[in-house]
């Protein structure tokens, strides 16, 4: 199970340094679509609406609605995705999510949140990502989480 955590921690954070060293953040772009594109100077808000698709190297995040927070010099604070989150990493890490949240070094995914790697399985209600330490949390609906973990060959 651990291998599915630092896995999703490598692949959800390629917006941070965690991912890439800055010779090679230079080098991948991050490229967003979307059916329509709102930016707010005066808060320093990007919201694209509708099939939003995010695509960095083999990263590729759709939602509905995204919201990216800037700070100076054009930095990500806060990022959130809305509308049925649905993230991929290659062939085989998978995610989704009513709603994801990075800030603070902290991935917070919401609303019958699902992490998949290969056959192995993390569900709960919300599961939150501590970047810098590696802890999970998991919370389920009525106090239930699931975990399905296949055997390694």
């Amino acid at each position: 199970m651990k291998r599915i955590y630092i896995v999703l921690l490598i692949f959800l954070f390629a917006y941070t340094d965690i991912v890439y060293s800055k010779q090679e953040e230079k080098t991948v772009p991050v490229v967003v679509e979307a059916d329509k594109l709102i930016f707010r100077k005066k808060e320093n808000i990007a919201r694209y609406i509708g099939n939003v698709v995010i695509k960095r190297g083999d990263i590729k995040i759709k939602s509905e609605e995204l919201l990216i927070f800037f700070g100076e010099k054009n930095k990500i604070k806060k990022i959130i995705a809305k509308g049925g989150v649905f993230f991929q990493k290659g062939l085989d890490i998978k995610g989704k999510a009513q709603e994801a949240i990075l800030e603070n070094n902290k991935l917070i995914l919401k609303g019958n949140a699902q992490i998949q790697q290969k056959n192995n399985l993390l569900e709960g209600d919300i599961i939150i990502i501590d970047l810098k330490t590696g802890s999970v949390e998991v919370k389920g609906k009525k106090g239930r989480v699931r975990t399905i973990i296949f055997p390694e060959d």
